[in-house]
């Protein structure tokens, strides 16, 4: 895999990140605005990208494109987001991750057909329609329902997925796709990692819709105890209805028997 090819990738990885974090952000501008600074941020992060590339080369970009990509992306979108905690910088995290799945994935598939580049473009397009897919029909939904329930002890995993994230940069040497080892290895933590999440999620999910039975259990409660007292309230006017109409009848009787004397 070629100095350019890499490039390319990279320049992917990051329009794949910037678009998995706009789908998981609540952002607090209109679509309008927050597509437009999105936008903005993601043009000058690829410029930037381009132009060290340029300049020092490829080796100089990996080394820098923690602090040039990932350091000013939360940035961005702690500002765009309403939620300024924790919980952003797990969907940051967690675009890492897939992320990073996506280019291992398609480094292994590169690999074992040969170095074939099709084969490395086709997994690529297969790998990130995958993760978008999961984002937009699953995770998206489970984040705006979880994240106002849930929301104390996200740095917790935010922290397993740091440790993560370190590992696969910094203690592993080698990039995925170049060296087989590196590239197999890599590929093995994230899935690793992926399992953690996926059990993650599951506890999440399950969390969530405990919290929504027992909502749904109260309202019910509720309403049985309106429909309960309205049933009283009922009963009372019912039982008033009755005495009044057995006081009538025997008032007609008397008003009857003195216009029969």
């Amino acid at each position: 895999m070629g100095e350019p090819v890499t490039l390319w990738l990279m320049l992917f990885l990051l329009v794949l990140g910037f678009a998995s974090m706009l789908l998981l952000t609540d952002s607090r501008y209109s679509p309008g605005k927050t597509a437009a600074v999105t936008g903005g941020g993601l043009a000058v992060l690829l410029a930037a990208e381009v132009l060290i590339y340029e300049i020092w080369g490829l080796q100089t970009l990996i080394l820098l494109y923690s602090p040039l990509v990932h350091l000013p992306s939360l940035l961005l979108f702690l500002w765009l987001s309403r939620r300024r905690n924790w919980q952003v910088i797990f969907q940051l995290l967690s675009t890492i991750l897939f992320c990073f799945l996506v280019h291992q994935g398609a480094s292994v598939c590169y690999l074992f057909s040969g170095e074939r580049m099709w084969v490395l473009a086709a997994a690529y397009l297969l790998l990130a329609a995958a993760v978008i897919l999961f984002l937009a029909c699953y995770l998206r939904p489970l984040a705006r329902r979880v994240f106002s329930q849930v929301r104390r002890g996200w740095w917790l995993m935010c922290l397993l997925l740091a440790w993560y994230y370190a590992i696969s940069i910094y203690l592993i040497p080698g990039l995925a796709g170049i060296s087989v080892l590196a590239t197999l290895l890599k590929a093995a933590i994230s899935l690793l990692m992926a399992g953690v999440y996926a059990v993650f999620l599951h506890l999440l999910g399950s969390l969530c819709r405990e919290t929504e039975a027992q909502y749904s259990a109260r309202l019910s409660a509720a309403r049985l105890s309106a429909l309960k007292d309205r049933i009283q309230v009922t009963a009372a006017a019912e039982e008033s209805v009755r005495l009044a109409r057995h006081d009538l009848r025997h008032r007609l009787r008397a008003i009857a028997e003195l216009a029969r004397k």
